[in-house]
């Protein structure tokens, strides 16, 4: 979008004969700019905050990550988050999980494989801090527990957006 950016009109011959409503006025024109203007501002605004911030980085992200609280220290200033992260298995495939979440409620990086044997969690909570559990797979309909696998959903980087635009 851009600006009107011509000078405010004004007064300068007004046919009295002629009704408003079949005519164009220097009011009219003035407020027809200022409305485009304003909608530019809310606009330009509107973008920016959905610009997301990169709050965090996993420093070592080939490394085993068990359960992790980390530290942002403006938490509070964000609407809601977005979460990378990436599955490792013992055979070198690898696969991108991701989550989005709104601030003060818990994030799931979830995946089911490709053959839909396997499910794999990992809960982030945000509601003290903001800690990473640790992640659990187990078969799909399988009566055992889930198992501890740290090498799964390995959390990559954290986005903070200041606008709700998860919906």
């Amino acid at each position: 979008m851009a600006k009107i950016t011509y000078n405010d009109k004004s007064f300068l011959n007004q046919n009295p004969s002629i009704a408003d409503e079949n005519k164009v006025n220097d009011t009219d024109l003035n407020e027809i700019k200022n409305v485009v203007n304003t909608n530019d501002d809310n606009y330009t605004g509107a973008l920016n905050n959905l610009a997301g911030d990169v709050l965090w980085t996993n420093p070592n992200p080939n490394a085993v990550f068990g359960n992790t609280t980390i530290t942002i220290s403006n938490k509070n200033d964000y609407v809601y988050f977005e979460v990378f992260a990436k599955n490792y298995y013992l055979d070198g495939y690898k696969n991108s999980l991701y989550a989005k979440f709104e601030n003060g409620y818990n994030g799931y990086l979830t995946e089911i494989d490709t053959e839909g044997s396997l499910i794999t969690r990992r809960v982030i909570n945000t509601s003290n801090g903001f800690t990473f559990d640790n992640a659990y797979y187990k078969r799909y309909n399988s009566t055992s527990l889930a198992t501890t696998d740290n090498n799964r959903a390995i959390p990559l980087k954290v986005i903070g957006y200041k606008t709700n635009a998860i919906s």
